[in-house]
């Protein structure tokens, strides 16, 4: 494809100049992909005929956003990556270059990890940390640096969505290509054994066919790991239990043999659980602000850089009368869902109680606020609906109590 070949002309050309400097690529990339605009001149049909009829340079094997490779070079290469439904999970790069929007958009979110302990070279205990948050649309690059400087997870709103990717084969760093659990645990999530395959493989079926010694199996693997196949398969089994609790009760049962790990992780099942939850839902529905508003609420660590977000898009509202209509619209959007797309019932009692929380008050400040708009017979209730709202999957991050907040 003439442009692309053109292209990475132009970056081998200026890399050479910078003899091949690793710290140069990401500019120079960058650079050049903004000069070049893709999306102003070539559409998705453009590149998915071009990858069925013509001849193709060699191609990168491998199913993470179903890439083609559209030029190579002994030095890097360009694909083009298609998203359906599509989200990264917080990660690094062992490579340097640069991605771009081809079409579509996406909420880009970027972290940063402070190790505190290494429990291997593979598996790091710390923090987490979330940097910003950013729409992505189409015309937007940004550079890609090895190791933590770009950790980040993407969230891609339409379907589909197109991104390009510059980018060398590996860097010089032999760090581990770290992927991050919220709060605390990094670990090289695409280093897989022969062992963890098998080992995997049994607990899927275990887990397929319902069989009773599922969790006694994981017990009996955890205990007999090391800290980093031990993490891999907590992680699995606590996906596909039924609740934090069943998770709890395995986490415990496992917890003499790393105890280290299993206080960590207890940490993040909740947010695993919930980012599982709306990812499975996003994977559910077509329509535009319903994936735009599922996005936010995985992106968002926080209510206030929830709200921080919404501000960002709707200038000169207030970010919580955005979310509250929302919520209304989406309760009662025609689907033939209860609840409507996002499977959430609102009524005005509930959307006036979320409302009160979006806004930092206290379980009593919400009593106070209802009783001057109803006529409260208990206050029960409304208590049961306020920790329903705090403990939910979709909200409860979010919504935490004012004392809980972090």
């Amino acid at each position: 494809m003439e442009l692309f070949s053109s292209l990475g002309t132009l970056i081998r050309q200026d890399w050479k100049k910078a003899n091949y400097a690793e710290a140069a690529f990401p500019e120079i990339a960058c650079a050049r992909l903004e000069e070049a605009a893709p999306g102003r001149h070539l559409t998705r049909g453009d590149i998915l005929r071009w990858a069925t009829t013509a001849s193709l340079p060699p191609q990168l094997e491998s199913e993470f956003g179903n890439p083609i490779t559209v030029f190579h070079d002994p030095y890097f290469f360009i694909d083009v990556l298609s998203w359906i439904d599509g989200s990264t999970a917080v990660h690094e790069h062992k490579f340097t270059g640069a991605f771009g929007v081809l079409e579509g958009s996406s909420i880009h979110t970027r972290y940063a990890f402070r190790p505190a302990r290494a429990l291997s070279e593979r598996l790091l205990l710390g923090r987490v940390e979330m940097l910003g948050v950013e729409m992505l649309k189409a015309g937007d690059v940004r550079p890609i640096h090895a190791g933590e400087k770009s950790a980040h997870s993407l969230f891609h709103l339409d379907r589909p969505s197109l991104s390009v990717v510059i980018r060398t084969p590996h860097s010089s760093n032999v760090r581990p290509q770290y992927s991050y659990l919220l709060p605390s645990i990094a670990y090289d999530e695409p280093y897989e054994t022969i062992e963890h395959r098998r080992c995997l493989r049994a607990l899927k079926i275990l887990d397929a066919i319902e069989d009773p010694d599922f969790v006694p199996f994981s017990v009996r693997l955890v205990r007999a790991a090391d800290p980093f196949s031990a993490l891999r398969y907590l992680r699995f089994v606590c996906e596909r239990l039924s609740s934090v609790q069943a998770c709890d009760a395995l986490l415990a049962e496992v917890s003499s043999a790393h105890p280290e790990l299993v206080a960590e992780l207890a940490k993040a099942v909740p947010e695993l659980r919930r980012t599982n939850s709306i990812l499975l839902r996003r994977g559910r529905i077509r329509d535009a602000k319903s994936r735009w508003i599922l996005g936010i609420l995985l992106a968002a660590p926080t209510r206030k850089q929830l709200l921080e977000i919404v501000a960002g898009a709707h200038p000169g509202q207030d970010p919580v009368d955005v979310l509250v209509g929302w919520a209304r619209e989406l309760s009662n959007d025609g689907s033939g869902t209860e609840g409507g797309a996002l499977a959430i019932s609102f009524d005005d009692t509930s959307l006036l109680v979320f409302s009160c929380l979006l806004r930092g008050l206290s379980d009593e400040q919400v009593l106070e606020q209802l009783g001057r708009e109803y006529d409260l017979g208990g206050a029960d209730g409304v208590r049961e609906l306020v920790r329903a709202m705090r403990e939910s999957v979709l909200f409860g991050r979010l919504l935490a109590a004012p004392s809980t907040e972090r």
